[in-house]
């Protein structure tokens, strides 16, 4: 084998690898997106019940710090742009500032967190895998009351937990669970891409 085609074997898997990143913070993405057009208003909190978490945590297991984040960046800047991304299809920087923005900054913060644990060269059980999620949905959990707290100054601990925790914690349970088995499912394959 001559040096040439070893270059061009080389650029290739580069450019390869380029057009699997890019895809996968756009899908992931996306998904967030139509994850925050499932929602359930709840008539107590100005939060809604959506599916995103669900994609972002699924996002950060699967493709680790730089994508899982890459992707929640993303989403976020689209939506600030004006994409219509967020829960209800509402767009804006104005949302990020509103009561909901915490959840939507601690998607990044959480895919971050997420993936550099499940990231690492160590295997991955279905307890640690559980435990990282939840981690995951804990950090949007608190990125979410900090904010919350600032339209609701008032408001006791517990009042705080009642409309920014409590009413999600089934779902989520239930969402990390399900993302768990699809992580499960597809890590060995899309880690091989990368």
């Amino acid at each position: 084998m001559d040096s040439v085609s070893v270059s061009n074997r080389a650029e290739k898997n580069t450019v390869t690898t380029v057009i699997y990143r890019v895809g996968f913070c756009v899908l992931f993405a996306l998904l967030i997106a139509a994850g925050a057009w499932i929602r359930i208003p709840l008539p107590w909190t100005p939060v809604p019940l959506t599916l995103q978490t669900f994609f972002v945590l699924l996002g950060a297991a699967l493709g680790g710090p730089g994508l899982g984040a890459g992707a929640a960046l993303l989403y976020t800047v689209m939506g600030a742009a004006g994409l219509p991304f967020f829960a209800g299809g509402a767009s804006g920087f104005g949302v990020l500032i509103g009561p909901t923005g915490g959840y939507i900054m601690g998607f990044i913060a959480a895919a971050l967190a997420v993936g550099s644990i499940l990231s690492k060269p160590a295997k991955v059980g279905p307890l640690k895998l559980c435990g990282t999620l939840f981690l995951g949905s804990l950090i949007i959990y608190a990125c979410g009351i900090l904010i919350l707290s600032v339209f609701f100054p008032g408001g006791k601990p517990v009042q705080l937990m009642l409309m920014g925790v409590l009413p999600f914690l089934p779902g989520d349970l239930l969402k990390i669970f399900a993302a768990g088995i699809i992580y499960r499912a597809l890590s060995k394959k899309l880690k091989s891409l990368i």
